[in-house]
């Protein structure tokens, strides 16, 4: 199996648990508080790893149908590549404080620990995230440029 398919398979299954984790503490905070705030903050992260991994497979597709690699093709998926990353890390940056505001909130509350529990759930989505971008788009950097490095010779 490709490189390529093992990182979207591995990027795929970060995001399925990441939403997972999202959708499963905005249940948590409307059964705790009764408040749908939860979802106005997590809404962005799922409707971004949705569309970063039907990205991922389409480009997959694109590849598969190509031996050679176009640098100027090259070059612009990575500016897009690099302009989503920075997009997913802004949202979650706001996420990653939206959590620790919640985690301060669970703890000052001494009685209720579902505010806590919802805190490590988003913490942990948070970093599944970052670290299946990452994986993801420095693992298929590394393994285009060397695709483009060796097509060119």
């Amino acid at each position: 199996m490709p490189l390529s398919s093992v990182l979207t398979y591995l990027t795929g299954a970060f995001f399925a648990t990441s939403i997972l984790l999202h959708i499963d503490a905005c249940i948590q905070q409307k059964i705790t508080y009764g408040s749908d705030v939860a979802w106005y903050s997590h809404f962005p992260l799922v409707v971004s790893g949705v569309v970063f991994f039907a990205m991922n497979l389409v480009s997959i597709n694109d590849f598969k149908g190509s031996n050679a690699f176009d640098e100027q093709n090259y070059r612009n998926r990575t500016y897009f590549m690099i302009a989503w990353l920075f997009v997913n890390y802004f949202t979650l940056f706001v996420s990653l404080m939206a959590s620790v505001a919640l985690f301060v909130a669970g703890v000052a509350d001494a009685g209720n620990g579902l505010g806590t529990y919802s805190a490590i759930v988003i913490l942990v989505a948070n970093l599944l995230m970052a670290l299946s971008s990452f994986v993801f788009f420095f693992g298929r950097y590394e393994w285009e440029r060397k695709k483009l490095d060796y097509d060119i010779m």
